[in-house]
């Protein structure tokens, strides 16, 4: 987060930044997480906003920002293995809805 922000506004910004799409964001978090990417590292928060999007939408990310639409029925990977199955709840909840 930058100075000033709160996490819904670096959400947004991060979305920008990352796959070039603007849009507006679901207002409850759909996740907080507390956690490490190394055991000497110090834990950080994560807060997770959801937004649903049509994937037909181009990805635009700022250079070095490699952005793929991604199946959550199948394996992918990234640093913690639960956020699939978490993205996967989150959409699952909201098609119910």
């Amino acid at each position: 987060m930058d100075p000033g922000e709160t996490p819904r506004d670096a959400a947004r910004r991060e979305l920008f930044e990352e796959t070039g799409i603007r849009a507006p964001l679901l207002p409850v978090p759909a996740a907080v997480t507390v956690r490490s990417c190394h055991p000497d590292w110090a834990a950080t928060v994560g807060v997770t906003f959801l937004q649903v999007l049509d994937r037909r939408m181009r990805l635009n990310p700022e250079e070095g920002q490699p952005a793929a639409w991604l199946p959550l029925d199948e394996p992918w990977q990234g640093w913690f293995a639960e956020d699939r199955l978490r993205m996967q709840e989150c959409a699952e909840q909201i098609l119910k809805a």
